[in-house]
């Protein structure tokens, strides 16, 4: 079926009680309900459920949650921001890998070419590549595989764009369809504190 891999990890909930981001969206958590335990295991790890305003208000808004007292979230230290950096697929024992390298710089400015549909998206300093280190073949047998690395446009764009990618994936670039089909493991790196 579909692996929506997010494309980055707050991690400050996990460090020393800091509300780092929205239990369901991800963004910058304003509320956090005591009353909203997800199970039993998130109620013996945390005080609250964190949301942003928006879905804080959506999640209330049903009839099991009426009577929930939303409380405000505040970050009083720094959380920790990873963002995915590869994601490994495999299909029929055949694994290859999706990275995000550093972009390589343009062969004419843009200001000079204008930008181009090809580009990764504007001013990021980085791109996504496929790696299949088994994309051919040279001599049967005993001969030796010989591996490929294509570039990914719009690959970032997909995924920053979960519902898009769910509800439009048969229209989704190859690429992206192996990507979302076939994810086995995401790797992240931790870029700055957010």
């Amino acid at each position: 079926d579909t692996v929506l891999p997010s494309t980055e990890l707050q991690l400050g909930g996990l460090c020393g009680g800091v509300w780092g981001s929205c239990y369901i969206c991800n963004k910058k958590p304003y509320m956090k309900c005591p009353q909203c335990y997800i199970n039993q295991e998130f109620k013996h790890k945390y005080s609250a459920v964190p949301y942003c305003e928006t879905c804080c208000t959506l999640v209330h808004s049903h009839p099991d949650r009426e009577d929930h007292v939303p409380e405000s979230a505040t970050n009083p230290t720094r959380g920790i921001r990873m963002v995915l950096s590869a994601v490994l697929c495999i299909h029929t024992s055949h694994y290859v890998t999706y990275c995000r390298v550093p972009a390589p710089p343009p062969l004419v400015p843009e200001e000079i070419a204008g930008p181009s549909s090809n580009s990764p998206t504007p001013h990021s300093p980085y791109c996504w590549v496929f790696f299949d280190s088994m994309a051919d073949r040279e001599g049967g047998m005993g001969g030796y595989n010989i591996p490929q690395v294509e570039e990914c446009p719009q690959l970032e764009d997909w995924l920053q764009n979960p519902a898009k990618l769910l509800h439009e994936k048969d229209r989704a670039p190859d690429f992206v369809k192996r990507l979302i089909s076939d994810a086995l493991l995401c790797f992240y790196i931790r870029e700055k504190d957010t």
